[in-house]
This record gives C-alpha cells, sequence and structure tokens, in this order.
C-alpha cells in the first residue's frame, strides 16, 4: 500500500506494559530507602580555594585528610567542614520519573 492510505492500528497496552510500570514503582520504592538511609549520616565537605564552583564530598575523614593534603601540596588552602545529611526528594531521570 502506498505510505497516504496506510491504515494504522491503535496500540494495544499489554501485560508488559504493566510488568514496566511495576519496576517504575519499585524502583522508585528503592530509591526513597536509599534516600532514606541517607538521612542523618555524616559526611566530610572539602571546598579548596581556587576551585570556585566545586566542592567535594567525602564518606571518610581519612579520604577528606587526603584532600586537604594535596590541596596543601598544590600551595591552596582547603576549608573542612563536617555535613548531615538531609535527604528531601529523590530525583529520577528524564524519561518521566517524578522529582522530588
Amino acid at each position: 500500500m502506498p505510505p497516504d492510505t496506510e491504515r494504522i492500528r491503535p496500540r494495544q497496552e499489554t501485560d508488559s506494559d504493566d510488568r514496566a510500570g511495576d519496576r517504575i514503582e519499585s524502583s522508585l520504592a528503592d530509591l526513597d530507602a536509599q534516600a532514606e538511609h541517607l538521612r542523618g549520616r555524616f559526611v566530610v565537605q572539602v571546598q579548596v580555594d581556587g576551585d570556585k564552583y566545586r566542592t567535594n564530598i567525602y564518606r571518610s575523614t581519612a579520604a577528606a585528610e587526603r584532600a586537604v593534603h594535596r590541596a596543601n601540596a598544590a600551595g591552596k588552602r582547603a576549608h573542612v567542614t563536617l555535613v548531615q545529611l538531609l535527604p528531601v526528594g529523590v530525583v529520577v531521570g528524564l524519561d518521566g520519573g517524578r522529582r522530588g
């Protein structure tokens, strides 16, 4: 048939569509659980003078200390802050997820 007379069938919902929706809901629940797991955790923030827009977050003081030593070796000052995490929402990719 020529393209202008070709019949187009409407899309029919299938069981696989339902399973895809279940997977999305499951992954959202997993992300919510992970965010809740982070609530109240402490991390160490290191900001290096001269790195105008960059702040590094470390889960251990040893890693933060190494970052400070690297900054000092490069002739820069580093500022260290202890930070407590408070997740406020979950952001899912641009493929139709939700934003917290």
